[in-house]
């Protein structure tokens, strides 16, 4: 199956999304993500239903961020 075609709560895999704000600022090597473009490669949940999703960069780095740091393209 196409991972593109796996949605979930609205959310599907392979979408692409813009960085657009930080929750937390306390490391650098995240903060310089700001304002870059990814594409969705996974979702979770914390203890506290809040959906996190794993993002892939151009450099192929994943990092996880909250729903509300990012936009949908």
């Amino acid at each position: 199956m196409n991972k593109s075609l796996l949605k979930k709560n609205n959310i599907l895999i392979g979408q692409t999304v813009i960085i657009k704000q930080l929750v937390s600022t306390h490391c650098d090597s995240i903060s310089q993500h700001l304002g870059k473009i990814g594409l969705i490669r996974g979702l979770n949940y914390t203890q506290d239903n809040s959906k996190i999703l794993i993002i892939e960069l151009k450099e192929h780095a994943r990092i996880w961020f909250f729903e509300e740091e990012l936009q949908i393209l």
